[in-house]
């Protein structure tokens, strides 16, 4: 296996595996969020800190992920912007 098949490997559990991971936590907090709202405890805004968090963290595995790809693109002499 050659480097740009290992980064683009990576990109796809980076992508695959942590995003999944915490898509499921940013979820149940904002069931969690929702429910301790309803219940009008302070604690809701703790639950509304994870998910956000969380999905900042999605967000920022995404960027990597894709630096990834681009970066085994441009091993390939291809521009990632025309790919």
């Amino acid at each position: 296996m050659n480097l740009e098949q290992e980064l683009l490997m990576m990109a796809d559990e980076i992508r695959e595996h942590a995003g999944q991971v915490v898509t499921a936590i940013s979820m149940k907090s904002k069931t969690l969020s929702l429910r301790l709202e309803q219940e009008q405890l302070e604690e809701a805004a703790i639950a509304r800190d994870i998910e956000e968090l969380s999905r900042a963290l999605v967000a920022d595995h995404a960027r990597l992920a894709q630096q990834l790809v681009d970066l085994a693109a441009s091993m390939r002499g291809v521009d990632p912007e025309q790919e």
